[in-house]
């Protein structure tokens, strides 16, 4: 069997690897769960038109996501524009 020694440069750039692994599988983890909606459906829980859903993606007040080619809006984005 072969050793393999490991330096402190090398050590520090697998933690390094892995904390970020970490923190990306999280943040995925996170958009799997929550709920999306097509532009239509999130304008109709929200009050507004399909258009100002649009229109607030463009300008950049809400974010989208595209997962295969279609734009939905996550749950949390909604909550920034729906009314109290």
């Amino acid at each position: 069997m072969e050793t393999h020694i490991l330096s402190d440069i090398d050590r520090a750039l697998i933690a390094d690897l892995t904390a970020s692994n970490n923190r990306l599988a999280a943040a995925l983890e996170g958009q799997r769960t929550e709920k999306v909606y097509s532009c239509k459906d999130a304008a109709e829980l929200v009050g507004r038109s399909p258009q100002t859903i649009s229109r607030y993606i463009r300008q950049g007040r809400i974010k989208k996501v595209v997962r295969g080619g279609v734009v939905g809006l996550p749950e949390s984005e909604l909550l920034k524009i729906k009314p109290q």
